[in-house]
C-alpha cells in the first residue's frame, strides 16, 4: 500500500530444521517465501548474494502444483527468436460429459519461458503447418479469448500439452478464464499426454479455491542430517535471521 511500511517478523535461526519450519509457515500463510539474512551483512539494492538467500516453494522441486495447459496459440518471435513462435498461449478445457473429448478451450495465459533454444525449435518443428492466422474479427468458436488475442492460433487436436509451473493464479480480464498464472514458465512438454487430456476449467476451480490462489501448498519435510538436493550452498557457521 502506497505510504505505509510493513515491518516483517523475523526470528533468528541456527539449524536447517529452523529455517525449513520458517518456509513451511510461509507457506501455510500463503507468503511468497523467506529471506535468510547473515545478521553482520549491510543491505546493498540490487545486489545479489552479500549474505542474504532469498528461498520461496517454486525454488524447490516437488512443493508447487503445475497445471497441464494445451498450447492454443503463439506469438511471432524477434531477434534470435525471429521467424518462429517464442510465446505461446494457453488454455484450459471447458469441463466435457463424461467421457468425452473437449470442444471448448478457454484461454489462461501466455508463456514464453522455461524453455531452451532446441527446445523451442523442436516445438516449432511439431507444430510448424499447423499455425493459422488469428482473425480478431472472426475468431475460432473454440477456443475463447480474453482481451489478449495471440497472432496465430492452432487447432487443438494438433497441438501439445505442456506442464506450467507459476507461483499462483491471479484474476485477469485478459483471459477467457478471467485469471491468469503469475511467473508462468514451462517445465517441460507432456508427450506422455493427449491434447485432450489438458487440464479442464473444473480442475482450474479446485485449485484455484483449494490454497487462495497460491500454488504452493506442500511442505518441505526432510531428515535433521539430510541435506537439500535442489540447491547446495556453504552452510553459514553464523546465527541467521528468516
Amino acid at each position: 500500500m502506497t505510504g505505509r511500511i510493513h515491518i516483517v517478523h523475523k526470528r533468528s535461526a541456527r539449524t536447517r530444521k529452523e529455517v525449513i519450519d520458517a518456509l513451511n509457515e510461509a507457506i501455510d500463510n500463503r507468503e511468497e517465501g523467506i529471506m535468510v539474512k547473515d545478521p553482520t551483512s549491510t543491505y546493498k539494492p540490487d545486489k545479489r548474494g552479500e549474505g542474504w538467500l532469498k528461498i520461496k516453494p517454486e525454488y524447490v522441486n516437488g512443493l508447487m502444483d503445475e497445471l497441464d495447459l494445451l498450447i492454443v496459440g503463439g506469438y511471432w518471435g524477434k531477434g534470435s527468436r525471429g521467424g518462429m513462435m517464442s510465446h505461446f498461449l494457453c488454455a484450459v478445457a471447458e469441463t466435457p460429459p463424461p467421457n468425452e473429448k473437449p470442444t471448448i478451450f478457454h484461454s489462461i495465459c501466455r508463456v514464453g519461458s522455461g524453455y531452451t533454444m532446441k527446445e523451442l525449435y523442436d516445438l516449432g518443428l511439431k507444430l510448424s503447418k499447423h499455425w493459422k492466422p488469428y482473425n480478431r474479427k472472426d475468431p475460432p468458436g473454440n477456443i475463447l479469448c480474453g482481451t489478449e488475442k495471440p497472432e496465430m492460433y492452432i487447432e487443438p487436436c494438433n497441438s501439445v500439452i505442456v506442464q506450467i509451473k507459476a507461483a499462483e493464479i491471479v484474476d485477469s480480464d485478459m483471459y477467457k478464464t478471467d485469471c491468469t498464472l503469475r511467473f508462468p514458465r514451462i517445465e517441460k512438454i507432456r508427450e506422455d499426454k493427449e491434447w485432450y487430456e489438458c487440464m479442464t476449467s473444473d480442475m482450474l476451480e479446485d485449485l484455484r479455491s483449494k490454497a487462495q490462489g497460491k500454488l504452493a501448498s506442500k511442505h518441505l519435510h526432510i531428515d535433521e542430517n539430510d541435506e537439500p538436493h535442489e540447491k547446495k550452498r556453504k552452510t553459514v557457521s553464523k546465527n541467521i535471521l528468516c
